[in-house]
């Protein structure tokens, strides 16, 4: 099996397709075909396998049910006792389809019953023999026998027990323990002995892409960040002491940090970018999503509105009001090396909190609510602390506007500063 897929790992860098067996139909040998494409053709044997499976009648079925010529029906439903129930029209549609299936499914099974030059066998797997003694003497003979079958089975059984002197057909019920028995004579009857195989070699081998096991097809930039600055034990990130600073402050003092920190930046989402704001207005806006029920009041009171209003009021904001187009809570997905192994890429997907476009340039802008002591001092731990997130922001939109300059910037809503990355 090693072999055989590294065969086919040299067929695809070469850009080749598996070539397939030319087998003559002349020939020594099975092929195995649906009964649409046996179509025309005639074998010596043929097997018609599982034909207890029964018909597909998932068009027939549902709240509604489509017809190409006679249009579509659909169930009556009363909301308030909350009951559901077929109409005469999706009754009427249904017979008229599960009719055109048999019509169609009888077809196929005389397609099938005469592809063979000398011999047929028709199999199929039942739950006990009663069932089968059962269905051997049903009469298929009445048209609302053979409109109530749901597989060929039940076509077929019928017919080819009939004990008639000029009933063609035989048939044999073979039990799961006979199988079994035939089969362990057959093994212990063969001649020769196995061929000696060294296990130890065998599971020796080294795979030779070991390493790739620990590598996800599909990661977050999230994910991209531990791995990138936390060293690793055995694949699984190391404790690291706590950084000063390190979370945003809702992080350290509320339990449900991640709900408050989803309502800022929902609150951001809906904050008209390109329009002046005070802090009346914010406070309106507040009360409005409170109202649309779009954020919580509890986790609303959480947003701090004046840090947001000294970010209208900040330079960054004022570029923006004159931004050609403005996106929010951006999604992304891009391929990324993941290995050292050469040409190794996985998905990447991220959201960017607002993407603004200009003449000749692009903004990444991404909202941050550390707590921030003396920007000054800390600066370049901050810069440390989103570098590879930026830089996949920035390798992502590049990929997007390779005709703009595309910068990112990090704003620190409690402090008031940006950082930026280029």
């Amino acid at each position: 099996m090693y072999n055989f897929l590294n065969y086919l790992d040299h067929l695809q860098a070469l850009g080749k397709e598996i070539p397939k067996a030319k087998v003559a139909l002349g020939s020594e040998g099975v092929k195995i075909m649906t009964i649409h494409k046996s179509k025309g053709l005639e074998f010596p044997i043929v097997f018609v396998a599982s034909i207890q499976k029964q018909f597909n009648t998932q068009d027939e079925i549902g709240n509604y049910v489509i017809h190409k010529n006679f249009g579509i029906g659909v169930q009556y439903i009363d909301p308030v006792l909350r009951l559901k129930q077929k109409t005469l029209a999706t009754t009427l549609l249904a017979k008229k389809m599960r009719n055109e299936t048999l019509a169609e499914e009888m077809r196929l099974l005389y397609v099938a019953l005469t592809r063979s030059k000398s011999k047929l066998i028709l199999t199929g797997v039942m739950k006990d023999t009663d069932t089968i003694n059962k269905l051997a003497e049903t009469d298929i003979a009445p048209t609302y026998a053979r409109l109530a079958s749901k597989r060929y089975i039940d076509w077929i059984l019928p017919v080819v027990s009939k004990k008639t002197a000029n009933n063609p057909w035989k048939w044999e019920i073979i039990t799961e323990i006979e199988m079994t028995a035939n089969l362990t004579e057959m093994i212990s009857t063969e001649k020769g002995t196995p061929p000696e195989i060294d296990f130890d070699k065998v599971f020796a081998k080294t795979y030779q892409f070991k390493e790739l096991t620990t590598v996800t097809a599909k990661q977050s930039v999230t994910q991209r960040k531990i791995e990138e600055t936390v060293p690793l034990f055995k694949g699984i990130p190391e404790r690291m002491e706590t950084v000063a600073y390190d979370n945003p402050s809702f992080v350290q003092t509320d339990p449900k940090a991640t709900e408050i920190g989803t309502a800022f930046h929902q609150f951001m989402q809906h904050l008209p970018i390109q329009e002046e704001h005070t802090l009346e207005s914010l406070i309106n806006l507040k009360s409005n999503l409170i109202a649309r029920n779009m954020i919580k009041s509890q986790l609303a009171d959480k947003v701090n509105l004046n840090d947001i209003y000294h970010f209208t009021q900040s330079a960054i904001y004022g570029k923006l009001l004159v931004a050609e187009k403005i996106q929010k809570e951006l999604p992304f997905t891009m391929l990324f090396d993941a290995g050292t192994v050469e040409e190794t890429k996985a998905l990447l997907q991220g959201v960017i909190d607002l993407l603004a476009e200009f003449e000749n340039e692009v903004w990444i802008i991404d909202y941050k609510t550390d707590k921030v002591g003396n920007f000054s001092s800390e600066e370049l731990k901050l810069r440390r602390r989103y570098d590879i997130q930026m830089k996949y922001y920035l390798q992502a939109i590049r990929d997007i506007y390779p005709d703009k300059k595309v910068i990112a910037k990090v704003y620190f809503m409690r402090a008031g500063e940006v950082i930026e990355y280029q």
